[in-house]
């Protein structure tokens, strides 16, 4: 779902941009065992950090500085294409 999103939702200069990142989070994701009922795994934007990934609480990996990869993360669930688009409509509150 993750790279689906982000290919429905980030144009191709921003794709190539963003490419190392891209890769070094398949990598993350790779190495994550299989997500059990109950785990819970964040992505969060911190000023002058970049994204931080954890599950259940512990962070993975080193931050990713660019605040442009943040947003196409967001994008996955809030973009004009989303992957779940009831989900996009939950997370903004829409109770249709």
């Amino acid at each position: 779902g993750f790279m689906a999103g982000i290919q429905q939702n980030t144009d191709k200069n921003e794709k190539l941009k963003l490419t190392n990142q891209f890769l070094r989070f398949g990598e993350l994701f790779a190495s994550v065992p299989e997500l059990k009922k109950g785990d819970v795994m964040t992505n969060d934007w911190i000023p002058g950090v970049g994204t931080v990934f954890a599950l259940n609480g512990k962070r993975m990996g080193e931050a990713y500085p660019d605040v442009a990869f943040y947003n196409a993360l967001l994008r996955i669930w809030l973009g004009e294409k989303p992957v779940d688009s009831n989900l996009k409509k939950a997370l903004m509150g829409d109770k249709e």
